[in-house]
């Protein structure tokens, strides 16, 4: 709704000369269509965490990866028994593939009950997220208690449908 005190400008609101920022989505998932997900944050596109891990495995599947302890992450499967989870390692992540296409578009975690993810924006469909600098981490020398931690702080907390 637009007032005479708002106004939108480029995609953003304005309210009395302050700027609002709306919702940012990312829409993506595997090759095939068979995994889609939708991850909706409330910060611009350009404050996401970029992160590209510095494992074998993460280097080897070349995947960078985004999160955010606000954001709310929607999953989609439309064939569930194409659905392959990789664990290694710690044994604390499972990478989410599609066996048809062999793309692994998101991580998820349980801790305590809950869900946590982060997805590789490598499979989104808006590119201009690879534009974004990454920060490259090594977490080999991490205990369990500090990478439960780090998951819990800055992973997605809200996670639907997987």
């Amino acid at each position: 709704m637009t007032s005479i005190n708002s106004l939108t400008y480029a995609g953003n609101t304005f309210m009395n000369n302050q700027k609002m920022h709306k919702k940012t989505i990312i829409e993506g998932g595997c090759h095939c269509g068979n995994i889609h997900y939708r991850y909706t944050v409330d910060q611009p596109l350009k404050n996401l965490s970029i992160r590209v891990c510095s494992c074998s495995f993460c280097t080897k599947q070349g995947a960078v990866y985004t999160s955010d302890p606000g954001g709310k992450l929607r999953v989609s499967i439309k064939e569930a028994e194409h659905i392959q989870k990789y664990q290694f390692s710690s044994k604390l992540v499972d990478f989410i593939f599609c066996s048809i296409c062999g793309v692994m578009p998101l991580s998820m975690s349980e801790i305590d009950g809950n869900t946590f993810a982060l997805i590789n924006i490598k499979t989104a469909k808006n590119t201009d997220l690879l534009g974004f600098p990454a920060q490259t981490i090594a977490f080999s020398k991490e205990t369990t208690e500090e990478s439960i931690r780090r998951r819990k702080s800055k992973w997605i907390p809200e996670v639907e449908g997987i």
